[in-house]
C-alpha cells in the first residue's frame, strides 16, 4: 500500500475518532490548533516553531496558527492555513504533498481573515478547542463557544499511543534515513573524526538541518558516553576509542530515536566485552516486547541483566540478585529501558486512565509507561551501562561502596558507557523492529 493511501486510511481513523469524541462532549466541532509562536525571552526572535502533535496527526503542514477543524456536519477535515504576507519572512510553498488532497483547504493571509475563517466554522456551535493558552483565549475573544477540552485531549493522549500503519510507515522510513547517517557517522568515528565532525557527517548523510531533527543529536566520545543528554561537539578530541551516537530523522513529523555505541579495536578489552553483553541483553529485552507485556517488567529485566553482567566481569562482588534488591544498578543503568515513541520523541499516551499501578513501580518510580503493550504502539528499547563520575562517586561514599570492585571502575571510567537503542512496533504476535532491518548492529 502506498504511503498516500496509509495516510487517506489514517485521516479517516482521525475524523473518525473526533467525531466520537464530539459526541461524548456534546459538542459540534473540534478545533485543533498548530500553536503560537514564542520567542526568546526580551528578544523578538522566535523559537524554532514545532507544532502541536494533535494537529500534526492530521498534517505535517509547518508553522503555527493553523487550525484543523472536524465537524459533525462535514464528512472531511478542513485545513485553514495561515500564510501571513509578510516579508520578512518565507512562505513555504508545500501544495505538492501526497496528504493535501485529502484535506479540504482554506489559506487566510492576515489575522482578521484567519477570524473570519475560524469564526465562520464555529458560529452558534459548540466547540472543542485543542491548543495552547494563547490560542484558547485568543478564540474565546471572538465569542466561540468553547467546552471544557480536559478530557477530550486526554482521550487523545491516550489514543496517540496506538499507531496507524501510516504511522508506522512514517517512523520506519525515519529509521531507514536515521541508519544512513549512524552507518556513516560510524565510518568517520572509526577513522578518527573529532565530535563536531562527525555531526556534520550525519547531518549531511540524512540531508537534514539539526532544527529538522526531532531532538538534539548526541555525539559522544570517550568519557563523554557516560553523559545521557550530552550536548557539546568538541573539535578537538579525534581518535577516540568509544562513539556513543544518539541521532534520529522525522518523517511528516514523525520521529526514530537510535543509539549506537562504537569501540575501536583499542578499546579496554573488558569495555568491548561489555558492549557485546549490552548489545545481547538489548536483543533479549527487544524479544519481551509483546502485546500484554508490562513495560515496566522490562525494565525490571534490564535490571537483571546488568546486574548479571557486573557480576560476571567482576565489576561488582555480589550477586546479581543483591545488586537489583540493593538498587545499585541504578547507578549503572539510572535511566528507563524505553519511552512511546510518534510524533514526539517521548510520545504521550503512557498512562492508564484508572492509574493502575504495577507492584514495581516502588521499585522504578520514575517509569514512564504503566500500561501493558498493545498492537500498535511504538516504543524505543534502550538499556545502557555507565561509568559516569557523579553517580559513581554517590556510590563509592555509601554503605555499599564494599560491594564495588573500584580498581576495575576507575580503568573503566575513561570509556563512558554503552547505551543500544532499537525503535520496535508491536505486532499481533509480538513486535517488528524498524531500526535493525536498516542497522544491524
Amino acid at each position: 500500500m502506498t504511503m498516500e493511501q496509509l495516510y487517506k486510511n489514517h485521516l479517516e481513523h482521525l475524523i473518525k475518532e473526533a467525531k466520537e469524541i464530539l459526541e461524548k462532549e456534546s459538542a459540534e466541532v473540534a478545533v485543533i490548533h498548530a500553536g503560537s509562536p514564542v520567542f526568546y525571552h526580551a528578544d523578538d526572535q522566535e523559537i524554532p516553531f514545532r507544532a502541536h502533535a494533535h494537529f500534526k496527526r492530521f498534517t505535517p503542514v509547518s508553522g503555527p496558527n493553523h487550525y484543523i477543524m472536524v465537524s459533525t456536519a462535514r464528512p472531511s477535515a478542513l485545513l485553514i492555513e495561515y500564510r501571513p504576507d509578510d516579508f520578512w519572512e518565507e512562505q513555504t510553498d508545500d501544495s505538492a504533498p501526497f496528504w493535501r488532497k485529502h484535506l479540504e483547504s482554506h489559506i487566510v493571509t492576515n489575522e482578521e481573515e484567519l477570524k473570519r475563517a475560524v469564526v465562520g466554522e464555529t458560529m452558534k456551535k459548540s466547540c472543542v478547542l485543542i491548543s495552547d493558552a494563547a490560542s484558547s483565549a485568543l478564540v474565546a475573544s471572538w465569542g466561540v463557544t468553547l467546552v471544557d477540552a480536559r478530557r477530550a485531549t486526554t482521550i487523545l493522549d491516550f489514543s496517540r499511543a496506538i499507531k496507524t500503519p501510516y504511522e508506522v510507515a512514517c517512523i520506519e522510513k525515519a529509521n531507514e534515513i536515521a541508519a544512513r547517517g549512524h552507518k556513516a557517522a560510524c565510518e568517520a568515528f572509526l577513522g578518527g573524526a573529532s565530535e563536531r565532525d562527525l555531526y556534520y557527517h550525519y547531518l549531511k548523510t540524512v540531508g537534514a538541518l539539526e532544527n529538522e531533527l526531532p531532538y538534539e543529536t548526541i555525539i559522544a566520545l570517550n568519557e563523554k558516553a557516560s553523559t545521557l543528554h550530552y550536548r557539546r561537539k568538541r573539535e578537538g578530541v579525534k581518535n577516540a576509542l568509544v562513539l556513543l551516537l544518539d541521532a534520529g530523522y522525522a518523517v511528516n513529523g514523525y520521529a526514530s530515536d537510535i543509539t549506537r555505541t562504537t569501540a575501536n579495536s583499542h578499546v579496554h578489552p573488558l569495555f568491548k566485552k561489555l558492549l557485546d553483553d549490552v548489545e545481547t541483553l538489548q536483543q533479549k529485552l527487544c524479544a519481551l516486547v509483546a502485546p500484554g507485556k508490562q513495560f515496566i517488567e522490562i525494565h525490571h529485566e534490564a535490571h537483571r541483566g546488568i546486574a548479571e553482567i557486573l557480576s560476571r566481569h567482576g565489576i561488582s562482588k555480589t550477586t546479581p540478585e543483591e545488586l537489583v534488591e540493593k538498587e545499585i544498578t541504578h547507578t549503572f543503568f539510572p535511566h528507563g529501558v524505553g519511552h512511546m515513541l510518534g510524533l514526539q520523541v517521548h510520545d504521550v499516551g503512557n498512562a492508564t486512565p484508572d492509574g493502575e499501578v504495577h507492584e514495581l513501580k516502588k521499585h522504578y518510580p520514575k517509569v514512564r509507561t504503566n500500561r501493558a503493550l498493545v498492537e500498535g504502539m511504538v516504543t524505543t528499547i534502550e538499556p545502557g551501562l555507565y561509568f559516569n563520575p557523579l553517580l559513581l562517586e554517590k556510590l563509592r561514599v555509601s554503605d555499599h561502596s564494599p560491594l564495588i570492585n573500584w580498581s576495575l571502575v576507575d580503568e573503566l571510567t575513561p570509556y563512558g558507557g554503552i547505551r543500544i537503542e532499537d525503535n520496535l512496533v508491536v505486532t499481533k504476535g509480538g513486535s517488528q523492529n524498524l531500526t535493525r532491518t536498516h542497522l544491524p548492529t
